[in-house]
């Protein structure tokens, strides 16, 4: 609806019309319905090259929702270059802007189910300085950079340092959310699950109960 609105309105080339056909596509993206969602923005991302500069942070932006329509379908080798493009657009007009920390994030995550954990670890200590400077150090965006952190040393089988990341995300959830939030709990179930192989059974017991 709105892009028909704005269609009628403002013509078919126009900012607001590429942000909408980029916002439909990312709605595709949920929907899991991939080749609509890469059409469309695709279609809102070429509209936005011809009519803006390429330091404007919406082309940034849209090739960045390009790539994580390409992450999201598992297509990791086309999403990585798309990715490392978007976050060199967006570096242009800032060196530390929320649209630059979720390109930044987007690519640490596909390195990530690409199994390219050193690049990842090393985008995710980048993007958690950038997100304390930005949001502060007990904001949940800073704890959406400790979970990838964790997840990297989980899988390497480094149970303690993953907890050690896990514990403070779940330090940041309770403080910001409170004990009986359905994020506190996902926090609770992260520390249970490298807990288990560290040996300590009851206590990952106590923290799934607490989870559910």
């Amino acid at each position: 609806l709105s892009l028909a609105r704005r269609r009628a309105l403002l013509g078919g080339d126009h900012r607001d019309v590429a942000a909408s056909l980029v916002a439909l596509g990312m709605l595709r993206t949920a929907q899991a319905d991939y080749v609509e969602a890469e059409r469309l923005v695709r279609a809102g991302l070429q509209m936005g090259q011809r009519l803006l500069p390429p330091g404007d942070p919406f082309v940034g932006g849209a090739t960045a929702s390009l790539g994580q329509v390409m992450e999201e379908r598992g297509d990791y080798d086309a999403a990585i270059p798309v990715l490392d493009s978007a976050v060199q657009l967006l570096s242009i007009s800032d060196t530390a802007s929320p649209a630059l920390s979720t390109a930044l994030s987007e690519l640490a995550n596909t390195h990530f189910y690409a199994g390219h954990f050193p690049i990842s670890d090393s985008l995710n200590r980048r993007i958690l300085v950038m997100d304390r400077a930005i949001s502060g150090a007990a904001h949940p965006n800073v704890e959406d950079n400790l979970i990838p952190l964790g997840a990297i040393e989980s899988e390497s089988g480094h149970y303690a340092k993953a907890e050690r990341y896990y514990r403070q995300g779940l330090d940041i959830m309770q403080a910001w959310y409170g004990p009986t939030h359905p994020e506190t709990a996902a926090a609770l179930i992260m520390i249970a699950r490298v807990v288990v192989p560290q040996g300590r059974l009851e206590e990952a017991a106590e923290l799934l109960h607490r989870g559910l």
